[in-house]
């Protein structure tokens, strides 16, 4: 039986019970799970709050308001993003397994969020690329 992913990611879904599917998870299988559901809320967090001071200090600091920092702000802005919007659906579903309780609307509307931040970061490192 082939293992699903996460939706957006190519993270294997472990999150399944032994009891209720056929795979059954190795050791190995079960720590790295272990981890992902300590390390994806850790930079959720501190993601979140990283990128708001980079944003409060380019807002706030007269001297970086040029066009790299502002490119670098709208990055910030748009990791920010997917911190606060995608994130934390992920991580629900890691842990309540394949129950996707937000319904159809709720996965187009996030899966759309996931995207579109992914697109805005890739254009604004563009931007800071050809900006040096």
């Amino acid at each position: 039986m082939e293992k699903k992913t996460f939706p957006g990611t190519l993270l294997p879904d472990y999150t399944t019970n032994s009891i209720n599917s056929d795979v059954t998870a190795t050791y190995a299988e079960q720590i790295l799970l272990i981890v992902l559901k300590v390390a994806f809320p850790t930079i959720c967090i501190i993601g979140s709050i990283g990128n708001l001071l980079v944003i409060f200090t380019i807002w706030r600091v007269n001297r970086l308001q040029t066009v790299m920092y502002i490119v670098l702000g709208n990055l910030a802005a748009a990791d920010l993003m997917l911190c606060m919007f995608y994130l934390p659906f992920l991580i629900e579903e890691m842990y309540n397994g394949e129950r996707w309780i937000y319904g159809r609307a709720g996965c187009k509307i996030i899966f759309y969020i996931y995207l579109m931040s992914c697109v805005v970061s890739i254009l604004n490192l563009t931007a800071v690329s050809v900006e040096r």
